[in-house]
């Protein structure tokens, strides 16, 4: 299959992330100066326009082989851009909303956590760069937590899970953190919060 095929294959199965791996996973190092190109090219990802796409890659590439070889994967470990780092090399997978699903604002849930939650908020802020402003490795989270009652914050974060996993809706969102999620992506997250407060109980 030619990387165009699987692209549009990528789209047309709502795999996007997969269609950023074919575009980042390709061999950079093949390139020039040519960094107007490449923008342009994720740009034209982003906005699901394939053939755009391919014309800025056959312009890099020249040939359709080489295309194809520089998409092949070669590190398992490659991540979308959106999945949340937990740790190094580690992270939760994002999964891309799904179009005209109704949210669930969850704030009143956060607001005990909220403090804790600002603290991990080392990288940006949340009226920015939504839960991308958090450091969430275990180290930190780790570190922020013995600024806490554990026993308290424990309690909340299961409160928190029980709360969450009882909606039908896949779909939440907090105004607060500025982020919508997939709620499984969600309980993902809060649970690997929790299991680092439960270490700290030990």
């Amino acid at each position: 299959m030619t990387l165009i095929k699987e692209i549009q294959q990528s789209f047309e199965d709502s795999e996007v992330d997969k269609a950023y791996y074919l575009l980042n996973n390709i061999d950079f190092s093949k390139l020039s100066n040519e960094k107007r190109i490449i923008q342009s090219s994720l740009i034209q990802l982003s906005q699901g326009k394939i053939d755009s796409l391919y014309m800025f890659l056959k312009l890099i590439y020249k040939k359709e082989k080489d295309i194809i070889q520089a998409a092949v994967f070669s590190n398992k470990n490659i991540h979308c851009i959106d999945d949340i780092k937990i740790d190094e090399d580690k992270y939760i997978k994002w999964i891309p909303l799904e179009k005209d699903i109704k949210s669930i604002n969850i704030d009143n849930l956060l607001v005990k956590t909220y403090s804790f939650w600002e603290s991990l908020s080392t990288e940006c802020v949340f009226e920015c760069c939504g839960i991308s402003a958090c450091d969430f490795t275990s180290d930190t989270i780790s570190k922020t937590v013995k600024s806490f009652d554990v026993e308290e914050l424990l309690i909340n974060f299961n409160d928190l899970i029980i709360e969450i996993e009882s909606f039908q809706n896949n779909e939440i969102y907090s105004n607060y953190l500025n982020q919508y999620f997939n709620k499984d992506v969600f309980l993902e997250l809060v649970q690997h919060i929790k299991f680092q407060i439960e270490l700290n109980l030990q």
